[in-house]
């Protein structure tokens, strides 16, 4: 969860996936809004980049892809 005390909305990029043990393709969704975001195809490479409403707060789920496979 990341949060904005501003008056303004901020944008963020939080590029550490890799350091956090994200190795692989991450699919994106915004757990507030219901909202399937784009992917992070290389994520030791490749921010997360948000913007964070005034006064507001975002909530973010990484998955790893099934690959087809059912569950």
């Amino acid at each position: 969860m990341t949060c904005n005390r501003d008056s303004t909305e901020q944008p963020l990029a939080f590029g550490k996936l890799g350091l956090l043990g994200f190795t692989t393709p991450q699919k994106v969704r915004k757990l507030l809004r219901h909202q399937d975001l784009s992917d992070i195809v290389n994520p030791s490479d490749e921010p997360l980049k948000m913007t964070i409403p005034a006064h507001g707060v975002q909530l973010y789920k990484l998955t790893a892809p099934c690959n087809g496979a059912q569950r």
